[in-house]
């Protein structure tokens, strides 16, 4: 997500060398109660780092008001070993090779993991009464690497760094419910539809890096394209 100057900050989760946890920021949106915009330290939680993390949010003056979401990460370094092994530090949930990574997202329904959410969503939904399910956006995606290239971990000295932009939801196999109960053992899959990616993001993991404890998918893909029926581009 792309931002330009004189933006205001929201939410930020910053270390100096301490233990990161698993969680990122979290940012409500007032003027769409029924999103939320998190992040996940999954890959840094439970080493030692001095990553920054901030989100913002506005909206553009005028009757066609748009919605401006960002997100910067400041990467500084992050130990590839474990630096934690009790929970309340964040106890390391990836391969040392994900350490260089966490993302951000703009999170809509009930989560099966917990945590309350706002009523009146149209998720979680049962998927056996399910023919279809419509998904529209209005979505304009741009980042920028301002140091590609940087270590650690190497990337090349004219790389840049890996992102993708996809929608990410979960089937489980009872109902999440809004008053804030996990049922992330009730997990069955994880569905990831990858929207956009630089070349240096592709398959279903990061390039170089696989989690073999994952539930969901041990291997790098494959990536099946045009997977997703695209019915605003097909009318």
């Amino acid at each position: 997500m792309g931002w330009g100057t004189g933006r205001d900050p929201g939410a930020c989760v910053a270390y100096q060398g301490g233990v990161a946890g698993g969680k990122g920021p979290s940012l409500p949106l007032p003027s769409h109660p029924l999103l939320r915009l998190s992040g996940n330290l999954y890959g840094a939680g439970g080493h030692r780092t001095s990553l920054e993390e901030c989100f913002f949010a506005s909206a553009t003056p005028g009757a066609g008001a748009q919605v401006l979401l960002g997100w910067n990460w400041t990467r500084g370094y992050t130990t590839t070993a474990c630096a934690s092994a009790t929970p309340a530090q964040g106890v390391c949930k990836a391969p040392p090779c994900f350490a260089d990574f966490t993302y951000m997202s703009l999170s809509y329904g009930v989560s099966p993991f917990g945590g309350k959410r706002p009523g009146g969503s149209v998720m979680p939904v049962d998927s056996r009464a399910l023919r279809s399910f419509v998904v529209t956006h209005n979505i304009t995606w741009a980042w920028v690497d301002t140091g590609p290239g940087l270590q650690p971990p190497a990337t090349g000295a004219s790389d840049v760094r890996r992102v993708r932009f996809v929608y990410d939801f979960f089937l489980t196999a009872e109902r999440p419910s809004s008053n804030g109960t996990s049922v992330a053992r009730s997990i069955t899959d994880e569905v990831t539809i990858d929207l956009a990616a630089n070349p240096f993001f592709p398959g279903s993991q990061p390039p170089g890096c696989l989690d073999p404890d994952s539930r969901f998918n041990t291997t790098h893909g494959p990536v099946l394209r045009n997977a997703v029926f695209d019915g605003f581009h097909r009318q």
